[in-house]
């Protein structure tokens, strides 16, 4: 597929003009500086970061800062695709069709661009709410066999519809055999929706602790992968929902050692509520 007809297919599916030949620019380098890309692209400098910034809070791209300067990536074509959808009213078959056509021919261009580089697949940067989400759902779905987590604020999935997908990913995951084990940190202000929402959780199968304090927000799947909160970044925009995905043999190792360290130090449930004076009913499934 040439350039041309990409980004007329990125238009009619829901990108501006920009922003798809933005997209198309991050989808041949493994990531890029807004100047790169605007010398890729075509797309007039001062329309460069504007449009960027918008692909970045939409979750068409993520972005990373080193010191001064700004590099961004493309969000793989599946997960753009994924976005796009979500945002059509109504799905048409015709549309559905030219979707899956153009990301098919967009995801071999994703593919040979990290040729150039296959250090960057161990690591992707993510900075959106439904971003994290979607991640987040994706690694689930494909988990076989455990999932580690800490679990604190800020919370991505802070609305009823997103926490009932979470829950049905995890329903799911627990109907395949694979096993939870969950530290909460104990915060006042998410208390009200996280209490019902641990409850539920744990009638399903998930083993939980809890704890005053947790130093990030954490996920392990299958001691392979992680999902990492990055620290908020002051005054950039989206900072508190920016995650880091590494697939490192070594940084696993040592994301499990600490959650080990933590687990032994948390409480289960009912002895939490007894240890703290908390008036309120919790199922205890803890096991070992």
């Amino acid at each position: 597929m040439d350039d041309r007809l990409a980004v007329a297919r990125l238009e009619e599916l829901g990108l501006n003009g920009r922003e798809a030949r933005l997209y198309l620019a991050l989808l041949k380098v493994p990531e890029a500086t807004a100047a790169q890309l605007h010398r890729i692209s075509g797309v007039p400098r001062t329309k460069t970061y504007e449009s960027l910034e918008r692909m970045v809070s939409r979750g068409f791209c993520q972005e990373r800062v080193e010191g001064r300067r700004r590099f961004f990536r493309a969000t793989s074509p599946p997960a753009a695709l994924t976005m796009l959808r979500r945002g059509w009213e109504t799905e048409y078959e015709e549309r559905n069709q030219i979707a899956d056509e153009t990301f098919e021919e967009l995801g071999k261009l994703h593919r040979l661009s990290f040729e150039k580089d296959p250090s960057l697949e161990a690591i992707e940067v993510i900075r959106s709410k439904e971003q994290n989400t979607q991640t987040f759902l994706r690694l689930m779905h494909g988990t076989q066999r455990e999932v580690l987590s800490f679990t604190r604020s800020p919370y991505s999935a802070a609305t009823e519809q997103i926490r009932a997908e979470v829950k049905r990913a995890q329903h799911e995951a627990f109907n395949r055999g694979v096993q939870i084990h969950t530290i909460y940190m104990i915060e006042q202000q998410d208390w009200g929706w996280l209490e019902s929402f641990i409850d539920e959780l744990l009638k399903a199968g998930e083993i939980v602790r809890l704890t005053d304090e947790l130093p990030m927000k954490m996920f392990v799947f299958d001691r392979e992968k992680v999902l990492i909160a990055l620290p908020s970044v002051p005054d950039l925009t989206g900072s508190d929902f920016t995650m880091i995905l590494i697939e490192d043999p070594g940084f696993t190792k040592a994301s499990v050692s600490l959650f080990e360290l933590y687990w032994d130090r948390a409480l289960p449930p009912e002895e939490w509520v007894k240890n703290n004076g908390r008036n309120r009913a919790v199922t205890t499934t803890e096991g070992e």
